[in-house]
């Protein structure tokens, strides 16, 4: 459980709706509900929420409670029926079966590269490629110094935010994006200037990825990792706390953690993309980057029956988790 994938918040506005948790995440709205009982719809680009830092078990505590007690959750799941059911792999040789049902050429394979990578320019380019072009550009060292050096701190935050929605294909929450968007003027040099280190930065990386986390509005370990796995993916990696932990799991190697991020819960992360990278390897399969590292992983612990191939013969059959059904929720 994190902060990351279980957001808590208050609406400052409405402090007698006690704190909130998101029940469903569409395209353009959050569908929130809070300890008075309340529910809501908000846009994403115009957030009055704020972010409350809690420990794991309480956030898991709250987030069990609301949701048990959400009339509109119970009457929509018995209403309705889920969307789709995903399959749990239950090893890294199951993944790997997944991959070859879905990609058949594995990371060269054209469909791969269409759905994930996706071409770096055109109508269709919503995949890491274009994210990474785009980052890469936007976020070079030189465009970064200049814009600093000319003490245009909004430019550079544009720039990121550009990044950042740029990678919604990485089941990136894009509610996570917006408090960063909104990012008081004063803020943004600190912002500006830690980019710029942990990204281009010499030495140490720990005080630079801390530094960076201390700049950010709100820590998510998403925003805290997607800028410099898009700039450098060879180097740095994507983290994703909830998939990256059932992944660590799987391999029996220890779990990265949720919460605030640090540097060294990220080299928990980053020992998970490393060793999937050495597994496929080994296996014979070809990633570029650490980037097809994390497409592995989600389209691997995510992906539909009809596309996976049968899972390998085993005492128990593979279980079955069926995704949580969309929840109703009254407007504000």
């Amino acid at each position: 459980m994190s902060s990351s994938n279980n957001p808590v918040f208050r609406h400052p506005k409405r402090p007698d709706w006690g704190m909130g948790i998101v029940a469903q995440d569409l395209p353009d709205l959050i569908c929130t509900v809070f300890e008075s009982g309340r529910t809501a719809k908000f846009f994403k680009t115009a957030l009055p929420i704020v972010m409350v830092d809690l420990p794991d078990a309480e956030r898991a505590t709250l987030y069990a409670r609301l949701k048990r007690s959400n009339p509109a959750s119970g009457k929509r799941a018995a209403a309705r029926k889920p969307k789709i059911a995903l399959v749990e792999a239950t090893s890294f040789e199951h993944q790997l079966s997944i991959f070859a049902g879905m990609f058949p050429k594995g990371f060269l394979d054209p469909d791969f590269i269409l759905q994930e990578r996706a071409p770096a320019s055109g109508p269709k380019a919503k995949g890491h490629e274009a994210a990474t072009v785009l980052a890469q550009d936007l976020l070079s060292r030189v465009k970064l110094m200049k814009a600093i050096e000319g003490q245009r701190f909004p430019e550079i935050l544009a720039s990121a935010v550009s990044v950042a929605k740029a990678t919604s294909n990485m089941a990136h929450p894009q509610f996570e994006v917006a408090p960063l968007a909104a990012m008081e003027i004063e803020h943004q040099e600190k912002f500006a200037l830690a980019l710029l280190g942990v990204l281009h930065g010499e030495g140490d990386y720990a005080p630079r990825f801390d530094a960076f986390v201390a700049s950010l509005p709100t820590p998510f370990w998403t925003l805290a990792t997607i800028f410099s796995a898009l700039v450098r993916p060879g180097e740095h990696f994507f983290a994703k706390p909830k998939i990256e932990q059932r992944q660590a799991k799987i391999l029996g190697i220890e779990e990265p953690p949720g919460g605030v991020p640090t540097h060294e819960g990220y080299l928990r992360y980053l020992a998970v993309g490393e060793a999937v990278r050495a597994g496929l390897v080994k296996a014979g399969q070809q990633p570029r980057d650490l980037l097809d590292v994390y497409s592995f992983i989600a389209a691997t612990l995510s992906a539909k029956p009809a596309k996976v191939a049968k899972a390998p013969k085993a005492p128990k059959a593979p279980k079955v988790v069926v995704a949580d059904a969309p929840v109703e929720t009254s407007p504000s």
